[in-house]
């Protein structure tokens, strides 16, 4: 069996999160004039290019990644492991 990954962050509920878990996520985008924009989704931490991204389906259908040292967020109040 394989060892998983912990990324160093936890939920907002105190539980490890590892590469490849489900979570609830909400985060803050910066818009072209400075703002931010909060947006909700669900999907999975994953591993590219030794960094960390967050993996989602922001339209249910094609599949968008974005890399976590470039969002706007606190693990421990924005995510919410999802189990089972």
């Amino acid at each position: 069996m394989a060892t998983k990954e912990f990324t160093g962050y936890r939920d907002s509920q105190g539980r490890k999160v590892y590469v490849g878990d489900k979570i609830e996520f909400l985060f803050w985008m910066p818009t072209i004039d400075g703002t931010q924009f909060e947006h909700f989704y669900i999907g999975r931490i994953r591993k590219r290019k030794g960094h960390l991204v967050f993996a989602y389906k922001p339209d249910g259908t094609n599949l968008s990644e974005r890399r976590l040292s470039n969002l706007n967020f606190a693990s421990e109040a924005d995510w919410t492991l999802i189990t089972g």
